[in-house]
């Protein structure tokens, strides 16, 4: 007989210490495989006999909690906005800049974020209980688990979508043994109706219908490898990391804060010879340091070559 592990923290508890550590978006979950992403998942990875990029881990893995810590107990998901900048028509001479990759590292942000909750879960239980904070660095798709928590919906831009909150915000998961009392959420279905104003604004026609995305085509995904295809680095335009159009166009992000456009442009000319020590200067505190100066450099180059053609 399985013995039955009582809670010792209840989910209002977990809601109020998010309040004070000005945490907006929390859900807890359990971790019951996300076998209903499992078949999309294998899908993916199978297409065209490429992976998924980045992801080397099984899709079975990748939607399995205890993958990553077999004693886990609860999984808690938050999320942690960050302002986009407005959109505005392309300047030539000026290199693109993706607002999540604008301002401090959001690893860092949601990072301790997530340090803070975990310390204060701590002293509200009497007994030592383990831990495990992921940002964007884990094989479980974080996506995945803030959907079931209840942070959103899944958008045609193939973005997970807040209805107030929109599509800019960072995830983050805490897995824990620590018990948890909680209101199972219920996922949000899709709201886009009819919408498809990401499909027509995606300038490679890298998203589709039924939620399709082509990766050989994602600009967000083109400015972070390292080697590119002949055919891939054609479709690098205006952005020199990352890319905003299809949450430029969602009607979720109106309400979605600013920030001010010099963060988010650099000079070509500039980026297309800098050097490492200038990178780290200029980029070090940023998301898009990982990525570092050659592919910064090849990105830019790229896009001056296409400015030139015009």
């Amino acid at each position: 007989m399985c013995k039955r592990i009582l809670a010792i923290v209840d989910e209002a508890q977990i809601r109020a210490l998010a309040r004070t550590l000005n945490i907006p978006l929390i859900g807890i979950t359990d971790p019951t495989p996300l076998n209903n992403f499992l078949p999309r998942l294998q899908a993916r990875q199978g297409a065209n006999g490429r992976t998924i990029p980045f992801v080397r881990t099984e899709a079975e893995k990748r939607i399995d909690f205890r993958s990553v810590m077999p004693t886990v107990q609860t999984v808690i998901v938050i999320g942690v906005p960050y302002p986009l900048f407005p959109e505005r028509a392309a300047v030539p001479g000026e290199g693109r800049i993706a607002s999540v990759a604008c301002g401090e590292d959001y690893h860092r942000v949601v990072g301790r974020k997530m340090a803070a909750l975990v310390a204060a879960l701590k002293d509200l239980s009497p007994e030592p209980h383990a831990f495990q904070t992921y940002v964007d660095n884990s094989c479980l798709i974080d996506k995945a688990s803030a959907w079931r928590a209840g942070l959103g919906f899944f958008g045609k831009n193939n973005l997970l979508i807040h209805p107030d909150y929109g599509s800019a915000f960072n995830i983050g998961q805490i897995l824990t043994d620590l018990p948890v009392a909680f209101t199972k959420a219920a996922p949000m279905p899709c709201r886009c109706g009819d919408c498809d104003r990401c499909l027509k604004a995606c300038p490679t026609g890298a998203l589709g219908e039924g939620f399709a995305l082509d990766y050989t085509r994602c600009l967000s995904n083109l400015t972070q490898q390292k080697r590119l295809l002949p055919e891939e680095a054609t479709h690098i335009q205006t952005f020199v990391y990352g890319c905003d159009y299809c949450q430029w166009s969602c009607p979720f992000n109106r309400k979605a804060a600013t920030i001010s456009a010099t963060q988010a442009y650099g000079d070509l000319e500039m980026l297309s010879e800098i050097a490492e020590a200038d990178f780290e200067t200029n980029f070090g505190e940023r998301s898009l340091a990982w990525r570092g100066a050659a592919v910064l450099r090849r990105n830019a180059r790229l896009v001056k070559a296409k400015n030139t053609k015009k």
